[in-house]
């Protein structure tokens, strides 16, 4: 009787790794499932599956780009149909959008979106590309709609953020009101080919924006601008006295 109560669990777990990845392919309208594959190497390969009903009137994603992680190889099928994709950098931000010619509306739009993301270090993280239209959320859903599957080939790799689900020795699962912006993970059995820390290009390591020194700066003025303050008050005291 006690390995009846791990049935459940485990036969989600078979559905949704298991041989029928067709029948996990059938996402609910109004939902997408994200599926990331890590290998030792630090090459993760993405795979979003979209049903959006009703269908936006033009299709852009968007994905938030970060230190030690290079987005690349981005295919874009809509409808079934493969479509080219124009891509761009609005700041921090990779923008996605469909290059193909206008379409006639239609009441559901399905989207399978595959990239992949080279880390350059052990714990990095990982950027998920999202659409900028909102989820429609599902009337009576207890749960979110979007689904997160992350696997790895090394089962010492691990999901650090956001909070995911440890299903398996190498997978881990989840369920959310939107796609998370990014998967912190370290990645298992990279010791000989990643660095152990991601050091940020776009700043020396420890470069926090400028944070450490506003606040030396505000601590500096403290110091000096509280006992002018005591001695001022103490004096006003003792003239009105």
């Amino acid at each position: 009787m006690r390995g009846a109560g791990l049935l459940g669990p485990l036969c989600l777990f078979a559905a949704c790794w298991g041989p029928g990845r067709e029948a996990r392919a059938q996402v609910a309208a109004g939902g997408v499932d994200v599926e990331v594959m890590i290998d030792a190497s630090g090459r993760a390969r993405v795979e979003e599956r979209w049903i959006v009903a009703p269908a936006p009137t033009s299709v852009e994603l968007r994905a938030l780009m970060r230190p030690c992680a290079e987005v690349g190889d981005v295919r874009i099928d809509r409808d079934g149909e493969r479509v080219p994709v124009v891509a761009g950098r609005e700041g921090p931000w990779l923008v996605l959008r469909d290059g193909a010619t206008a379409r006639r509306a239609a009441d559901t739009l399905r989207l399978l979106v595959r990239y992949d993301v080279a880390l350059a270090a052990r714990r990095a993280a990982v950027p998920l590309v999202f659409l900028t239209e909102p989820l429609p959320q599902r009337d009576g859903a207890r749960e979110g709609s979007a689904g997160v599957l992350v696997r790895f080939r090394d089962p010492s790799g691990a999901v650090h953020f956001p909070h995911l689900t440890r299903a398996a020795p190498d997978g881990w699962m989840g369920r959310f009101v939107a796609v998370p912006s990014l998967l912190e993970v370290s990645v298992g059995g990279a010791e000989a080919t990643l660095a152990r820390e991601c050091a940020d290009p776009d700043g020396p390591p420890g470069d926090d924006g400028g944070l450490l020194w506003r606040f030396l700066l505000f601590v500096g003025i403290m110091v000096v601008w509280v006992p002018v303050y005591l001695r001022w008050a103490g004096r006003s005291r003792e003239e009105g006295a």
